[in-house]
């Protein structure tokens, strides 16, 4: 067992001012699916990126479940010594529509929205601030791609009208896009 600090030491990261050096995106994808005459989204995959200031260092995780993403979260949470005076700042393209997910998952602390429900920055269990990459680039995340001369972009040709659950196997296909938009 290392001590928490070894742990960041040997990562690379370091804490600038109240955040952590390293940052992430988030992402998930979601089918509807009608339950009781309702349509309701359903989460089917989690994908997080994870990598430092310089672009030179990046790791892609997926997962199923909303226990897992909790669990993923815990376990960053430790092993960064995460604490409400230094926190890990993550970006998700439209965050209106991950927030209607996240908020009966997790703990949502401190929050800045443009109006209700359509946060430009929320806390996760008050060391995690996610912030809306689309309110603060005003941009698609197509136009975003370009704009940052970024390597894997939006993929099309997407069918986003199949239903999917956590337990739905996805083809390679699938997963390249989830990697790609995440």
């Amino acid at each position: 067992e290392y001590p928490q600090d070894e742990l960041i030491k040997q990562s690379g990261a370091f804490f600038l001012n109240k955040y952590l050096s390293i940052f992430g995106t988030i992402d998930i994808e979601t089918s509807n699916v009608e339950i009781n005459g309702e349509i309701n989204g359903v989460m089917y995959c989690w994908q997080v990126c994870i990598g430092d200031t310089e672009g030179k260092t990046r790791h892609i995780y997926i997962g199923r479940k909303w226990s897992d993403l909790i669990r993923f979260f815990a376990v960053l949470g430790y092993m960064y010594n995460l604490t409400d005076k230094h926190k890990m700042a993550f970006y998700i393209h439209n965050a209106a529509f991950e927030f209607q997910f996240f908020r009966s998952v997790f703990n949502i602390g401190e929050m800045f929205a443009s109006k209700k429900r359509v946060p430009i920055t929320f806390d996760i269990d008050d060391v995690f601030e996610m912030r809306c990459s689309y309110k603060l680039s005003n941009m698609g995340l197509a136009k975003f791609c370009e704009s940052e001369q970024v390597q894997h972009g939006k993929r099309t040709g997407y069918d986003y009208n199949k239903t999917r659950y956590s337990d739905t196997f996805l083809n390679d296909e699938e997963l390249l896009y989830c990697v790609d938009d995440v």
